[in-house]
């Protein structure tokens, strides 16, 4: 289909629900949501910068992780708590905000690493592995941290990581690749600003 219109020189209107068929077919993407738009940009554009949650959760396969954060103190630049410990300081004046709660972080998959140079860590138990050959997604329960509660998360990593259910694994990641979702949904920051 993309050779098809490509030859023709045509714009085209595509309807789908197949993430792939937009990404791959699209020069624009527009994300719809009980007929109203959610967002418009390249594909790429709205893969990397989603407009909020639903967007996010849209699109990619596995798709975005979204980790519960607890705010660690009251000030107007708080920290934010993650399952397994890791804590993120943040940026700019986020006082006006009254609602705290409920707040996710969003990870996509690919963006774990098991780099011990990481900013940051996330440590869980693995409980299934999926070995595609290229690579393995690895099935990890975060426990919460008695701040932010206990998490789900896949991460892609290599298809040779040696990873088996029931061990323990860390995964590093960085907050250029954090997306921080409000409890309404809404995009709060992306990328996170730490301080």
């Amino acid at each position: 289909i993309a050779r098809l219109r490509q030859s023709m020189g045509a714009t085209a209107v595509y309807v789908t629900h197949d993430q792939v068929e937009a990404m791959t077919l699209a020069d624009k993407i527009v994300v719809l949501r009980a007929g109203q738009i959610e967002q418009q940009g390249t594909p790429l554009d709205v893969y990397h910068r989603p407009a909020n949650k639903f967007v996010a959760g849209f699109l990619g396969s596995p798709s975005m992780n979204f980790i519960p954060v607890s705010f660690l103190d009251g000030s107007s630049t708080p920290s934010l708590g993650l399952p397994g410990g890791a804590k993120v300081g943040l940026t700019g004046n986020l006082s006006s905000i009254e609602d705290r709660d409920n707040w996710e972080v969003g990870l996509r998959p690919e963006h774990f690493t098991l780099d011990a140079n990481a900013p940051l860590k996330i440590r869980g138990k693995i409980y299934a592995v999926e070995r595609l050959g290229d690579q393995s997604l690895v099935h990890v329960n975060v426990d919460g941290n008695g701040k932010a509660p206990s998490a789900q998360i896949v991460a892609r990593l290599n298809g040779n990581t040696e990873a088996d259910a029931d061990n323990e694994i860390e995964l590093g990641f960085d907050t250029r690749n954090c997306h921080l979702f409000a409890s309404s949904g809404s995009l709060v920051a992306t990328p996170l600003e730490v301080r």
